[in-house]
């Protein structure tokens, strides 16, 4: 299994299954695990429409060694999930004080 893959796999799946687990009686959580939920799906929702996006834009211009593709579709729901989620937690610290 390559970096790569590891990656879409964790932003596509292993994300979301962590979202479903904190979200689960999310409304008898702190503030703070509230806010890092939100973070997670928000940033992971975004960050899959762009990887979306990207895999749907013209297949005609792909090339092999284009990286900003190869990180929009493998790294982005991964990197926009654990970034909302750290978002999330930073909001949701600043409201329990």
């Amino acid at each position: 299994m390559t970096t790569h893959l590891a990656a879409l796999l964790l932003g596509l799946f292993a994300l979301p299954v962590a979202a479903l687990v904190l979200g689960h009686r999310l409304t008898r959580r702190p503030p703070g695990q509230r806010a890092v939920f939100w973070g997670l799906v928000i940033g992971h929702t975004l960050a899959a429409l762009v990887a979306s996006a990207a895999a749907l834009y013209e297949p005609v211009r792909w090339d092999s060694a284009d990286q900003l593709r190869g990180l929009l579709g493998y790294w982005l729901m991964g990197i926009g999930g654990f970034t909302g989620a750290a978002l999330g937690w930073l909001v949701g610290r600043k409201r329990e004080r």
